[in-house]
């Protein structure tokens, strides 16, 4: 991987997994041309070809780090990774997971209900 972006324009990473790229073109170019009005660059990411590491060890590696991501590849994990290392993500860790997960999704809307029951 070579240099992503260029110093002082945001850019972004838009995950999707290799599969989906195709059925959702229209929409990739949609949240691309938005980005681009914005003065973002909005790469597509490939999640099957991701290389990522946890930790950053020199200058020139700090270059290939998004400004943000916008995880489309239904993996809550990379959510998780993507907080951790203090990246923007969008949607939060816990949202991907429950979203995700029609069981966990029923149990939080449950508890929520009875938490505003109360």
């Amino acid at each position: 991987m070579g240099k992503i972006h260029s110093e002082g324009s945001p850019h972004g990473w838009l995950v999707y997994q290799r599969e989906d790229v195709v059925r959702n073109e229209r929409f990739i170019g949609l949240l691309q041309e938005a980005a681009g009005k914005r003065g973002h660059k909005l790469s597509i990411i490939v999640l099957e070809e991701m290389n990522w590491q946890i930790s950053i060890r020199s200058e020139d590696e700090a270059n290939l780090v998004p400004d943000y991501v916008i995880n489309r590849s239904v993996s809550p994990w990379l959510n998780d990774m993507v907080e951790m290392v203090g990246i923007p993500v969008f949607n939060s860790a816990f949202l991907a997971r429950v979203a995700n997960d029609k069981r966990l999704a029923h149990a939080f809307f449950q508890k929520k209900k009875h938490t505003n029951a109360s």
